[in-house]
């Protein structure tokens, strides 16, 4: 079974260490949420879904 990203889900900037929440996963691209921050995410889709740069909390 993948692994998928869910609407909730917590992640971190591997540089930064901010926390960041997904507002959005249409398949293509992830729409993380920090307060007034928002950044757009393509994901890495290969035996799982991976956020590039990021660890899920």
């Amino acid at each position: 079974m993948t692994k998928t990203i869910q609407v909730g889900d917590t992640y971190r900037d591997r540089n930064s260490g901010k926390e960041y929440k997904v507002t959005s996963f249409n398949g293509n691209s992830v729409l993380l949420t920090k307060e007034e921050t928002s950044l757009a995410v393509i994901p890495v889709i290969d035996e799982e879904v991976r956020l590039p740069g990021f660890i899920k909390v």
